[in-house]
């Protein structure tokens, strides 16, 4: 937690790119600025998080200069399993993952993205950020006590199963424009300051 670890996680993500491979994260407190995910690629950590801790392998935000901790546009069937990331609260509208274009289908296929297991919190804006998202998986996770929402979603068909949607101020789930196609299952949803679920546009949505 005091090494800045930028560099070398890319390196690593970048190398998995070339082969369709997966970063495995050992047990440790990882600083770190902003980090690019790569098509068919894996983030792999050890969890072991609980209702009031971060697990074993933490991925702590560096500063305030990025947008996000971890950016999986473009990172077509990636997933990210078993990792804490933590905002610390700094900066203005930092969200922990993060995928965003500028129109539908911008990527002209699913973008099929899978976090599972994972503690995302605290930070300045939405735990996972979904913009003109098409096709994805958020399950078995915790999205804690972010200024923003747990999970924001704009696109649709997504499964959001199995998840702590906690302390959050703009809501659980805040949906954009089109999140729809959305199907929720077992979820714990509570505290979150605004809703547990806001969707003012959401439609064929299955709770």
């Amino acid at each position: 937690g005091k090494t800045d670890c930028t560099a070398a996680v890319q390196e690593a993500l970048d190398d998995a790119g070339k082969c369709g491979g997966t970063v495995i994260v050992p047990p440790g407190i990882y600083l770190t600025g902003k980090l690019h995910m790569r098509a068919g690629t894996a983030l792999n950590g050890y969890s072991a998080w609980s209702f009031r801790n971060d697990g074993t392998s933490v991925f702590v935000l560096k500063d305030s200069e990025s947008d996000c901790l971890l950016d999986i546009t473009d990172a077509f069937g990636c997933s990210v399993t078993g990792m804490c990331l933590n905002g610390r609260e700094l900066g203005e509208n930092i969200h922990g993952i993060m995928l965003r274009r500028d129109k539908y289908n911008g990527g002209g296929e699913e973008d099929t993205p899978t976090v599972d297991n994972c503690r995302i919190g605290h930070f300045s804006g939405n735990g996972v950020h979904l913009e003109k998202v098409w096709c994805f998986s958020v399950r078995h996770s915790m999205l804690h006590r972010n200024h923003g929402a747990g999970m924001y979603i704009d696109g649709w068909d997504g499964f959001v199963i199995d998840n702590w949607l906690s302390a959050n101020r703009k809501g659980g789930i805040y949906g954009g424009r089109a999140a729809s196609s959305v199907t929720a299952t077992g979820n714990r949803i509570e505290w979150n300051r605004l809703a547990g679920f806001y969707l003012p546009d959401a439609n064929c949505c299955n709770f």
